[in-house]
């Protein structure tokens, strides 16, 4: 974890800059190569090329895990999640696809609902270098996170100046 969008808080000893500058890579490509064959998802590569993706999380799933339905409240513009490890039935806004490793998916988690419904087991759908990990970790499946921290933050209610750190909304 790295500065954790709501927190702030890091366990990491150094800046993920590695992945960071992935994220944005990836992100200034699929943004250019949206806006060039879609002119009508125009909005959509601009914030998904705007976002600072400054904030890295990782949840690990054991075997058959999953993530309740959920909406990463006012967390505003695209985050980028990268799928590892097993595949998984993801929820996305009432649409169920499979995520593998290496899937990226680029979504505005902070106005969708969205809940992975079931990890496979890695034995069956990760990759030979992950089956070697999950094996060793006991986690089958790894979903790196990365969102825009600054869209956290929201003014105190009653403390002008005052910043305060914003809630994931659960839902059902």
């Amino acid at each position: 974890m790295w500065r954790h969008p709501y927190t702030q808080q890091t366990n990491a000893r150094h800046t993920p800059q590695l992945v960071l500058d992935w994220a944005h890579g990836l992100a200034e490509t699929v943004a250019r190569v949206l806006g060039e064959e879609s002119p009508a998802h125009g909005a959509a590569a601009a914030s998904i090329d705007q976002a600072k993706y400054d904030s890295l999380i990782s949840i690990l799933y054991a075997p058959g895990g999953t993530l309740r339905p959920h909406v990463d409240a006012e967390l505003r513009g695209h985050g980028l999640a990268l799928s590892l490890g097993a595949s998984c039935t993801f929820d996305f806004g009432g649409a169920e696809v499979e995520l593998r490793s290496g899937d990226v998916l680029f979504a505005q988690f902070g106005t969708v609902c969205h809940a992975v419904l079931a990890t496979q087991p890695a034995a069956e759908s990760a990759p030979a270098w992950w089956r070697d990990e999950a094996r060793r970790f006991g986690r089958d499946r790894c979903s790196l996170q990365l969102r825009d921290r600054a869209w956290s933050l929201r003014p105190h209610p009653t403390d002008a100046g005052k910043l305060v750190r914003r809630t994931v909304r659960r839902v059902g």
